[in-house]
């Protein structure tokens, strides 16, 4: 963990550490919502919304704040002065005492539920988020799915869960496990169900989460000018293999307008065959 140091609105410095697995927990800004975030806080000269800590056997750990951080910084390191000569704009941190004595993925289940409610989580920010192992939100998305089905508003959704067991029924509590425990189609339907959106854009994100670089993750969290089914064609097309070009016909002879040729490793006669070449042509293929 990184440990790191602000200023308090008071004066106090107050000193905690940044978890680089909670860090990429956050949802990007995009370059705009950054600009003007760091544009406020620069003119203000403090933070107006606290900074968010978990209380840990460490010390204060940074769950919630990470963008308002970085600018405090940035503007630090630009020579940035207060109008009472303050060398750093001034903010104050919230301990979170609800997660006191709890563990790490407690924190981080935290940190997940309040990024759902974020306005700039986007389509593929918002499924990212579902598919993370173990995430809360998935749950919650669970038992949003099976309220539906149990209200039996939709028959679409009962016969999904019947396709587990066809001489189910009623949709039972072993059926609903061995359906969950499907790592195909069926999770992917109901995190689809829960944002309102198609299972194949869930099924494009997985990919993309899986192969894709960095950058590229980065650029399709930040913004929805980038698609994600074009994202996801060209990155498929990139990740397929190359096929070895295909070898180049040899003509072994010829006579007059019937040819032997060779390509790979099949042999073949275009064109007539008559008395005179067959026996040239039945001659070489015993030499091949």
């Amino acid at each position: 963990m990184e440990k790191c140091e602000l200023i308090e609105n008071d004066g106090s410095v107050v000193e905690f550490f940044i978890d680089e697995d909670m860090r990429d927990r956050l949802h990007s800004l995009t370059d705009h919502q950054y600009s003007l975030l760091k544009e406020s806080i620069k003119v203000t000269g403090h933070v107006s919304n606290p900074l968010s800590m978990w209380v840990s056997e460490q010390g204060l750990v940074l769950i919630d704040g990470h963008h308002r951080y970085k600018v405090i910084q940035e503007l630090k390191a630009e020579g940035w002065r207060g109008k009472k000569g303050e060398t750093q704009p001034t903010c104050f941190t919230d301990h979170v005492m609800e997660l006191k004595g709890c563990d790490k993925q407690a924190v981080l289940d935290w940190i997940d539920n309040r990024q759902k409610g974020r306005r700039n989580l986007n389509l593929f920010g918002n499924i990212r988020l579902a598919l993370r192992s173990g995430s809360t939100i998935t749950k919650q998305y669970q038992d949003a799915f099976f309220k539906a089905v149990d209200k039996g508003d939709d028959k679409d959704f009962v016969d999904l869960l019947k396709r587990v067991d066809p001489k189910a029924t009623s949709i039972t509590p072993a059926i609903k496990k061995k359906f969950l425990e499907s790592t195909g189609r069926n999770m992917d339907g109901v995190i689809a169900f829960a944002l309102n959106t198609n299972y194949k854009y869930v099924q494009m994100v997985r990919f993309i989460l899986a192969t894709g670089s960095p950058d590229l993750i980065d650029q399709l969290s930040k913004s929805d000018k980038v698609s994600i089914a074009q994202a996801y064609k060209e990155l498929k097309a990139s990740k397929a293999p190359t096929k070895p070009p295909k070898p180049a016909p040899i003509v072994l002879c010829e006579s007059g307008s019937t040819k032997m040729i060779k390509k790979g490793d099949n042999v073949y006669i275009s064109g007539p065959i008559n008395a005179i070449n067959k026996a040239t042509f039945m001659k070489l293929l015993d030499t091949i």
